[in-house]
């Protein structure tokens, strides 16, 4: 080989581990100080199921009419997430009768916990907390939940978002949870008549479902198919 030869040899050699450096910052890029690691700032879990595939960061704003069947949505993709080795967290919000009154219960997807989040305010009787539409929201159960969005996994669940938090209050972090980078995915969950305020208020690209009578079978599994980019 001539010198020439050796030369341009040498230099494409170079130009390939560079352009290899310069793949590896992208995906695994040096943690900051001060900062928090997470997806996007070091290599993803070997055990998650997400880990071995190439898989763009999903964002979902599910929303639906009242009693269209959005927490049951929500149930069967963290179901069928785990069954995938997708790790999950986050709430869900459940309307559950109790002596004859409405009242909601939130669980916490990483631990399994379930408290009493709101129930109706009777008889003009004062009770500590958010007061709204005739209920009031416990004010030590709003503080865990807002602790719950902080958690990180490869999926983090909102379920669900209103008023009270366009207007700053409850799950307060609700949005900026949402938009963070260290969940690889998150879905957002808010009633149709909310949907366009919160979509104002969502800072990063997102898809949109709406769950209906006629999709609402099949959308858990096309929703965990793109999770797991299939």
């Amino acid at each position: 080989m001539s010198a020439a030869e050796e030369s341009v040899t040498l230099r494409a050699l170079m130009l390939s581990l560079v352009s290899l450096g310069l793949r590896a910052r992208k995906y695994f890029p040096s943690k900051k100080k001060g900062g928090s690691s997470g997806f996007g700032r070091s290599p993803p879990r070997l055990g998650s199921r997400i880990a071995r595939y190439e898989v763009s960061i999903l964002k979902i704003l599910l929303t639906g009419e009242i009693g269209a069947g959005k927490t049951t949505i929500c149930e069967k993709i963290v179901e069928g997430a785990r069954k995938r080795g997708i790790a999950c967290t986050g709430i869900l919000t459940r309307n559950l009768k109790e002596n004859g009154n409405v009242v909601l219960q939130i669980e916490e997807l990483s631990s399994g916990e379930k408290r009493l989040m709101a129930q109706k305010s009777e008889d003009g009787k004062a009770l500590r907390g958010i007061h709204y539409c005739k209920y009031v929201f416990d004010e030590d159960t709003i503080k865990f939940a807002k602790k719950a969005l902080l958690k990180r996994a490869d999926l983090l669940l909102i379920d669900e978002v209103g008023p009270l938090e366009l207007g700053g209050k409850v799950f307060s972090n609700a949005f900026k949870e949402f938009e963070a980078t260290e969940n690889r995915h998150a879905i957002i969950v808010t009633r149709i008549e909310t949907k366009d305020q919160v979509a104002k208020r969502l800072k990063t690209d997102y898809s949109t479902y709406e769950v209906t009578e006629k999709n609402r079978n099949e959308l858990p599994e096309i929703i965990l198919s793109r999770l797991i980019g299939q």
